[in-house]
């Protein structure tokens, strides 16, 4: 069964320590995935003290931030997250004066496979990761531009773009295999950025009937 996308989701919000954006998720093998941004000028306000996706907390997994330009970005997860229309709630350290969310739920998928992070200046951003065979890497970008839909990438579907005012973010998705890259083009500023790739779900060798096609 190869990783498929179930369902995405965003959302943004100023002057506020919390955003919580609805999601609803389907299928079997699920991983949520959430991507959150942040632009604040203390450090401190702009790192998130949790997650949760119908009242559990979600993992946290790596975060890329430029904190000369106050940017922020952070990868969070949950395995076999609970199925059905649910909120997404994310709490900051302090008030931030702008926060976004993308959130990507995949069905078929495993955990965790790899993960990094970038930021700098430029027009032009890139991250890669030696991903494992039939994986999917997802990444997000917090930046500094005139519109989130000026960005984009070579390779990828996008998964959402939000623009709360001066900053943009925008989540993409593409399939992974190997090193494989994900390049942001279009931003005029600063960029904060976090990739993580995940899993295809492997079956289980408990399971009597996986066993009885491995004798065929």
């Amino acid at each position: 069964m190869a990783i498929a996308v179930d369902a995405t989701s965003s959302g943004k919000d100023t002057t506020t320590n919390t955003l919580t954006v609805a999601h609803t998720c389907t299928g079997s093998d699920l991983v949520l995935v959430v991507l959150a941004g942040a632009y604040d000028g203390a450090g401190s306000d702009r790192d998130i003290s949790g997650i949760t996706y119908d009242g559990t907390a979600l993992t946290y997994i790596d975060r890329g931030e430029y904190d000369a330009e106050d940017s922020q970005m952070e990868a969070w997860y949950i395995a076999d997250p609970s199925t059905g229309n649910n909120n997404i709630i994310v709490t900051y350290g302090g008030t931030c004066d702008e926060v976004t969310l993308m959130a990507i739920s995949l069905t078929g998928a495993g955990t965790i496979d790899t993960n990094d992070n970038a930021s700098g200046d430029g027009v032009t951003i890139t991250k890669t990761l030696d991903c494992a065979a039939d994986a999917m890497m997802i990444g997000g970008t917090q930046t500094t531009t005139a519109s989130p839909t000026n960005l984009s990438v070579t390779v990828g579907t996008l998964i959402a773009e939000v623009d709360p005012g001066f900053t943009a973010s925008s989540a993409y998705i593409v399939s992974a295999d190997g090193n494989t890259t994900l390049t942001w083009t279009g931003g005029d500023g600063a960029w904060a950025v976090v990739v993580v790739s995940i899993n295809i779900k492997v079956a289980s060798t408990d399971n009597p009937a996986f066993l009885l096609n491995m004798m065929r």
